[in-house]
């Protein structure tokens, strides 16, 4: 057994986030103990729920502080892949609702600038493979690149086709994941009996599978995938009041409806996942006054939009935001019950893809790496639910788990146990330098694999390098210029209730304003349109504190704030700041918690050294787009224009 990979297999996941905080409800704790990787008791009830996390500890370290360093999909995916925030790569926005992906003016990624994880592998020598879901590019459409990832960097993704990035029946997880696996599936037994080549020195390999779920939770509920053929079929159920009862998750031995045109039937709970497994969180009920405008904003308008963009006989059916149902506790606890068992479906791939890795007999000399995009509310903060607009840790705290028997230091493999735990501060920004590492593909190796690739431009990759740390040769984060980490920065500029600047405004936006101004007349304090500015967000985490501040890049209306004690406070229900009328931050006296020992002073000291370290943060990180991106905009939005 060499002590580094000779392959490369990366499993990602979309909308997981890290289970934490076990006595603040939510799932239950012993399934947060499963999915989080923690010491599991022998009596777990949920761990033979979920065989692909089981199988997932074997010789793993895991990351328990990572963080997510933007949301949602589309610019968390740009991150991961290409180790530059969207300042940088202008990716910002995710397509679906008002904005659409085959829109010429959509910020996809970009081809010839800023190279992905597959181009520095293939500068590197590796063959670069991906299967599912890609959410990077618009790669639908007619024409010779349909369905081609190579000019990004990886082959093998036309059979994945058409991208998994709406809510349309046939992009749901359930239906899309399974035959992503069958792929991955078949590539390793190619791998593993070297079936394209004679050579007895095969090139290495990095292959990316990339599943949906567990995000069937944002497209499938209330509405899901097992719902009657017919809305009008007497199994659809209603209340007194002709609104939808609430739904359970499906029953064991159920299987879904066929997609339209299709005769399979997909299993949905073959061993029984029971439906007791989540209760509502501590802050569910917030009312979010304290907190920056666009929460409560948003905590309306992301189900109302997502309202909008259904037919009119699945409109009439639509119970999102559960805020205006009458039995909203109930709905909201199902969501979270939903989401938990979303995850056993992503489970059945991820045990699928390992039990190939370890029959092909490849896992003795392959890297694993695990992780998800981004985290999901799952009905916290005042019941909101999806990724935007608030940089809360059910959104920032995500998985990153990495896996291999050269990892151990032991004679034998760690039977199936986790090997380590880190605890220290790690972000997506760290990822791809991290995977390069892990390979003794290092910063000097870096800058002759950046300088030496055909169509881009070599940008020094400013996230850390993990690989010492996952070794366990080293107890603390060093950045690229030597210096240890004080903090992580997440972003957002993703506004999801909007639609393309300089287009006409879509059909699903005039029913979506409809549905606004009617609740603004029932008397819910919303803003007209869109989700209200500030809404763009820069955030610092420490270990101890978190600061996020809330602009307008219009400059129309003033800066918002939060500052959170997150070791007395980790469910972030304390804002103890508050803003003036010019967006200056300013400590709140009468939220300081009696008895934490913290005064009015000590508050303001922690505020000035956060924005500090945001300052800093920033300059590290963000910087203006590349140019090529920038040339390429430009050129768009002058088109657009005529």
């Amino acid at each position: 057994m060499s002590n580094q990979p000779r392959n490369i297999l990366i499993i990602t996941v979309d909308q997981m986030r890290y289970p934490r905080l076990k006595d603040a409800g939510g799932m239950a704790a012993e399934l947060k103990d499963v999915l989080a990787l923690q010491p599991l008791a022998e009596d777990n009830a949920y761990a033979r729920y979920f065989p692909g996390f089981q199988r997932l500890r074997k010789n793993a370290v895991v990351m328990r502080q990572h963080m997510a360093g933007t949301s949602a999909c589309v610019p968390g995916r740009a991150l991961i892949y290409t180790g530059q925030y969207g300042t940088k790569t202008r990716v910002l926005e995710t397509d679906s609702l008002f904005k659409h992906g085959s829109d010429p003016n959509f910020p996809w990624l970009h081809p010839r600038a800023i190279p992905t994880m597959g181009d520095w592998f293939r500068a590197a020598g590796y063959s670069t493979h991906y299967f599912g879901k890609w959410d990077l590019s618009y790669v639908d459409g007619p024409g010779p690149g349909h369905g081609d990832l190579n000019p990004w960097g990886f082959g093998d993704w036309k059979l994945s086709a058409p991208d998994a990035q709406g809510g349309q029946l046939n992009q749901l997880g359930v239906y899309r994941d399974p035959g992503y696996v069958d792929m991955v599936e078949t590539f390793l037994r190619r791998k593993a009996m070297n079936f394209e080549t004679a050579s007895t020195n095969p090139q290495p390999w990095l292959c990316v599978t990339s599943l949906v779920n567990p995000h069937d939770i944002a497209s499938a509920y209330p509405l899901s995938w097992w719902m009657p053929e017919s809305l009008g079929s007497p199994a659809v159920q209603f209340t007194a009041d002709d609104t939808p009862a609430v739904r359970p998750i499906p029953a064991q031995g159920d299987r879904s409806n066929p997609l339209p045109g299709g005769r399979l039937r997909v299993p949905l709970n073959p061993q029984g996942f029971p439906q007791d497994c989540f209760s509502l969180p501590q802050t569910y009920a917030e009312d979010l006054s304290t907190k920056p405008d666009c929460q409560f904003d948003y905590s309306y308008k992301m189900g109302l939009a997502l309202k909008s963009r259904r037919p009119p006989a699945q409109r009439d059916l639509w119970t999102l935001p559960f805020q205006i149902q009458p039995d909203a506790a109930q709905w909201s606890e199902a969501f979270g019950q939903f989401y938990a068992y979303c995850h056993t479906l992503a489970d059945a791939q991820i045990a699928r893809v390992l039990r190939a890795l370890d029959e092909s007999g490849l896992s003795e000399d392959t890297l694993v790496v695990f992780l998800s995009d981004h985290g999901e509310y799952g009905v916290a903060h005042g019941g909101m639910v999806e990724k935007w607009h608030s940089a809360y840790e059910e959104i920032l705290h995500v998985p990153f788990v990495v896996s291999a028997p050269w990892l151990s230091d032991r004679e034998t493999d760690s039977g199936g146990e986790v090997l380590r735990y880190v605890d220290q501060l790690t972000s997506h920004i760290d990822v791809l330098p991290t995977v390069l590492g892990l390979v003794s593909i290092h910063e000097v190796e870096r800058e002759k694999l950046g300088l030496g690739m055909s169509g881009q431009t070599y940008e020094p990759l400013p996230g850390a390098d993990l690989s010492r740390l996952i070794r366990g040769q080293q107890a603390h984060v060093s950045l690229p210029d030597g210096s240890r980490r004080d903090g992580v920065l997440f972003i957002s500029d993703d506004t999801i209730t909007e639609y393309l600047k300089g287009e006409q405004e879509p059909p699903a936006f005039k029913i979506f304003s409809a549905e606004v101004d009617y609740w603004r007349q029932q008397g819910v304090a919303l803003a007209p349109g869109s989700v209200t500015q500030p809404c763009h967000i820069r955030c610092a985490r420490t270990a101890d504190w978190k600061l996020a501040r809330y602009f307008d890049p219009n400059n129309r209306a003033p800066d918002q704030w939060e500052l959170y004690d997150l070791r007395n406070d980790p469910t972030e229900a304390n804002n103890l700041v508050t803003w003036n009328a010019s967006g200056a931050a300013i400590p709140c006296a009468d939220r300081i918690p009696s008895g934490s020992g913290l005064s009015v002073e000590q508050l303001q000291q922690v505020l000035n050294r956060m924005q500090q370290l945001l300052s800093e943060l920033e300059a590290r990180y963000l910087g203006y787009p590349h140019p090529v991106v920038e040339a390429y905009c430009l050129h768009s939005e002058g088109d657009a224009a005529a």
